[in-house]
């Protein structure tokens, strides 16, 4: 009797999600520059802040990514209201599926 072959056995596909296109980092912080020149960051804590933008898009999704920003805009007032929503505008530009 012949064996079962188990090297099919994957968990299958998992859903696609909008996540931050690493590949365009450089770009995406050269126009968040542009949005965040007027807002009352300071240098030193705004590079931060668009890693931890960069990172969470990449890594959780862009949903989770515009939730963060929102919510430094809003309990945090690290950002304006425009400045948030133009930065969120700026996270679904630079994202892309996988």
């Amino acid at each position: 009797m012949a064996r079962k072959h188990r090297h099919n056995q994957g968990g299958g596909k998992q859903p696609r999600e909008k996540r931050f296109d690493e590949s365009r980092g450089e770009l995406f912080e050269y126009d968040a520059r542009k949005i965040l020149r007027d807002a009352p960051i300071d240098e030193d804590h705004y590079k931060a802040f668009l890693q931890q933008v960069k990172t969470r898009g990449s890594r959780q999704g862009i949903k989770d990514a515009k939730a963060f920003v929102a919510k430094k805009a809003s309990e945090d007032d690290l950002l304006t209201e425009e400045a948030s929503e133009d930065l969120q505008n700026l996270l679904d530009k630079y994202a892309r599926y996988r």
